[in-house]
This record gives C-alpha cells, structure tokens and sequence, in this order.
C-alpha cells in the first residue's frame, strides 16, 4: 500500500489528508477563506507529526487540480509542486468535481451525484458522475453553465445517459441523484430544483481531502503514470481565469 499525502485548497476550506501501508486515514480541515497560504505547511507538518511519518516516506503527492477558486487553488498546486520537487517524488492530480462526489458515496453511499461549485459570474462549475465498478464516469465534460442551463439539463433528463447495462439498480428516477457543493445552494433556480425532482442532500458542500485517496489509487491500478512537477496543469475551465479577481 502506498503513502500518500493528499492536498486540497479548492475552496474555502482547506484541508491535507496522509493514507499510510496499513490504509489508516488522517486528516486535518480547517475553514480560511483566502488565508490557505498562511496555515497549509503548518498542518502539513502537524499531520506527518500526528502520523510518526517522515516526508520523505511519502510516495506520491495527491492533489485537487480544479476546478476551483484560481488563488487558492494555485496555493495548494504550487505547494504539491514544491514538497514532490524536494523528495523527488511524483504527482497524481484528481478533479474537484470528482472528489465532491467521492465524498457523497462515503457520507451517504449514494452512487449518482449532480456536482455543482460556485464559479462566481452567476455561473457554476458543473459535471455529473456515476459510480461504476468502482470508477467514476460520466457522460458529460466538466464544464461551466448557467444555473439556468444547469435546470435544463436536469429537465431532461440528458444525465441519464450514464446509465448502462452493469448498473444493476434499474429505476433511473431524478429522485435516485444525490446533489453536492458550493453552487446549490446559491440560486433559487437550484433550490427549485432540488425540491421539484426529489434530489438527495449529498451532505457534501465543499471537497475534503480524504476523498482523493479512492480516486488516486483508482488511477494508479488503472494504469495511470502520475506527474511530474513539471506536468502538473490546473484545470481551470474558464480560460480567461486571470481577468477574474474571485
């Protein structure tokens, strides 16, 4: 079993996450809008503390690449890059909108999961994921939409897609979709469709660390050759990120 350090700071919140050989989780959060630079290292060095591990026992850096808010996540990207370019260890990055769904399944163990992050803009980071054979899938792109659009595609129903022939559980009723993040709760039009379809409280509203640990190891079995510190790219969805102050 690997150890792995797992980096978030995505969102408001922040949070680090170390998986060690026996598949013991830590994890430290806390709540600092805009001041993830001032407290990333100091609960990095309090985690490994926590779990008796040297850095340099560690043997990947896991991080949440986007999207996100572009400052903060540039914080805990930059951060990744510098502690894998001191141990010489490689990088396996892992989307936002998957880890909120990630966090459903182990909150709820539900399995369909509409994702949602506030993009500011009156626009919503946005992508749709089912959980199959125990990897996450779906049939649209992360993308970025109206709260508008977001109603539309719910309406009909296009998600659906996602289901095949291994999905044993054959009701594909909306009521069945759990919802998770920042951007639900930001519109009426959203808090309108929560109640309309029957969607489920995915009790999931920011991405927490410890949830890139299923994801990451995924990767890895699947065949995924992490990064180097040089390859590692954000995915910010929106390409004129930079003239935006979020």
């Amino acid at each position: 079993m690997h150890q792995i350090l797992a980096i978030d700071t995505s969102s408001e919140v922040c949070s680090v996450a170390l998986i060690n050989h026996s598949k013991e989780i830590i994890e430290k959060m806390i709540s600092i809008p805009k001041s993830h630079d001032q407290y990333i290292l100091r609960m990095i060095d309090n985690l490994l503390k926590e779990a008796n591990i040297s850095i340099k026992h560690i043997d990947f850096i896991a991080f949440s690449q986007g999207p996100g808010n572009f400052i903060s996540l540039r914080i805990g990207i930059s951060v990744a890059q510098g502690i894998a370019l001191g141990i010489n260890v490689p990088l396996i990055g892992v989307s936002t909108l998957e880890m909120l769904a990630q966090g459903v399944y182990r909150r709820t163990g539900r399995t369909r999961v509409l994702t949602a992050i506030d993009a500011h803009m009156k626009e919503l980071y946005w992508s749709v994921y089912s959980l199959i054979n125990d990897v996450w899938v779906s049939p649209l792109d992360e993308t970025i939409l109206t709260p508008n659009s977001v109603l539309s595609l719910i309406q009909k129903g296009e998600m659906r897609s996602i289901i095949n022939d291994n999905d044993v559980d054959n009701d594909v009723g909306m009521e069945n979709w759990a919802y998770a993040g920042s951007g639900w709760k930001m519109y009426p039009i959203l808090e309108y469709a929560i109640n309309k379809f029957s969607l489920i409280d995915g009790k999931t509203v920011f991405p927490s660390a410890r949830d890139i640990f299923p994801i990451a190891l995924k990767k890895l079995e699947k065949g995924f050759i992490p990064l180097s510190v040089e390859e590692v790219q954000p995915i910010y969805l929106r390409h004129n990120i930079a003239k935006i102050n979020e």
